[in-house]
């Protein structure tokens, strides 16, 4: 049977198809449950189900900020988009947290709760140790990881990210389609430097990080999806 955990997410709701890797995972559920009971008493769904979620939350946080840049009032596009930015990259630290539980549940790995995350040195000691090839798989994606946590850290724990309008003039002076709303580039930018000289801050599109990482992610999901099928046969 189906256990359709990727309908549990907010995928139906916001218009983005469900990736591959986890339909994937579903048809081969579909193989191996012949009834509730079976599946409900296995931690493959719920793992599966918890990173298809987390996928899903990035998405609809892309989905949201894209909305939000679109308003007619560029003073709100800007306002809105910048806490949702902060929900935005929370999400995103949040998939890899669902990836590091799945890989420290599926190899049974001897960690804490608060061990069971790619920054810990730890974990990546216990994974290589339980299975390396599985840990090289993953090593790959470290410099990815920590880009992450770079814009997570600078987002949830220090300043919202900060994002203003550009315009030849007075954005409320100004067609909409002259209004830019963009989103400082450096996630470390000194905020006293950025006080007295904003004018040598670079700036970028509010989704480019999502842009640049979407496949990332991805790609994340379908190396997890395949851990999951391949203990769960």
């Amino acid at each position: 049977m189906k256990v359709s955990f990727h309908r549990r997410t907010t995928y139906p709701y916001i218009g983005i198809p469900v990736p591959q890797c986890f339909l994937d995972l579903d048809d081969h559920f579909d193989t191996i449950y012949t009834d509730a009971s079976t599946m409900l008493n296995d931690l493959g769904p719920a793992l599966a189900e918890n990173t298809c979620r987390r996928m899903a939350d990035i998405d609809m946080y892309a989905k949201f900020i894209s909305d939000t840049l679109g308003h007619e009032n560029p003073y709100q596009a800007a306002t809105v988009t910048a806490s949702l930015l902060v929900g935005y990259f929370g999400a995103c630290k949040s998939l890899l947290d669902a990836v590091s539980v799945a890989l420290a549940e599926l190899y049974t790995l001897p960690l804490s709760n608060k061990e069971k995350d790619f920054t810990k040195r730890k974990f990546w000691r216990e994974l290589e140790k339980a299975n390396s090839n599985v840990h090289d798989r993953f090593k790959d994606f470290r410099s990815f990881f920590a880009e992450v946590v770079r814009w997570r850290d600078s987002a949830v724990h220090r300043f919202t990210p900060m994002v203003i309008c550009h315009a030849p003039d007075r954005p409320d002076r100004v067609p909409r389609d002259k209004v830019k709303v963009n989103m400082v580039v450096d996630p470390d930018t000194d905020i006293r430097k950025f006080l007295t000289n904003p004018s040598g801050t670079k700036w970028a599109d509010p989704l480019s990080q999502h842009t640049k990482w979407r496949d990332d992610f991805l790609s994340l999901c379908k190396e997890i999806c395949a851990d999951i099928q391949s203990i769960r046969k």
